[in-house]
């Protein structure tokens, strides 16, 4: 889990990583494995809609058990 300011929230696993931008209504998701230095963006990818709601959620559970107050927007809500 990493935070910066009300700008940008992230969680990782060994595999993946999601970025947030809440306030850019933007979201990025990497596959670590493959794509080590994180230059190719999976977010809008269907194939990858179930990892990105998994990791969107693991990213809220983390905010809460860190006491985090940032709210993050529903990513449905986003337009890609």
């Amino acid at each position: 889990f990493g935070a910066y300011r009300d700008v940008q929230r992230m969680v990782r696993t060994r595999d993946r990583k999601l970025v947030v931008y809440p306030e850019a209504r933007r979201v990025q998701l990497f596959d670590l494995r493959a794509d080590p230095w994180e230059t190719r963006d999976l977010s809008g990818d269907p194939a990858r809609a179930h990892e990105r709601r998994t990791l969107w959620r693991r990213l809220e559970a983390l905010q809460r058990a860190h006491g985090d107050p940032l709210t993050l927007p529903d990513p449905d809500t986003w337009k890609e």
